[in-house]
């Protein structure tokens, strides 16, 4: 991870010192390479963003899944309750 890390910091500075460098020449084909450069700075901070906050978002999905399972379905199947469900049985086997 240190390593991508290293890497994508410094294609950053690669492309920052490539667009200073291009803004001091003007014309057509300069404009339009300008332009792709500008959407590969772009498209470079999505992927940095989604190193770094994609695993905290697929970790909270998880937990919410997680959560709902239990609140929804599990306590209804393990209720102790009523004495034919899974849960009085279980219960009862331990007990």
């Amino acid at each position: 991870m240190g390593q991508r890390k290293r890497w994508i910091n410094g294609s950053m500075f690669a492309f920052e010192k490539v667009q200073k460098e291009m803004a001091q020449t003007t014309s057509s084909k300069m404009a339009v390479a300008d332009f792709f450069l500008k959407l590969q700075i772009f498209y470079l901070n999505m992927s940095n963003f989604l190193v770094y906050f994609a695993p905290a978002l697929m970790l909270f999905t998880f937990h919410l899944t997680m959560q709902t399972l239990a609140e929804d379905y599990l306590s209804s199947l393990f209720s102790l309750s009523e004495t034919k469900s899974v849960g009085s049985i279980v219960y009862a086997t331990f007990v």
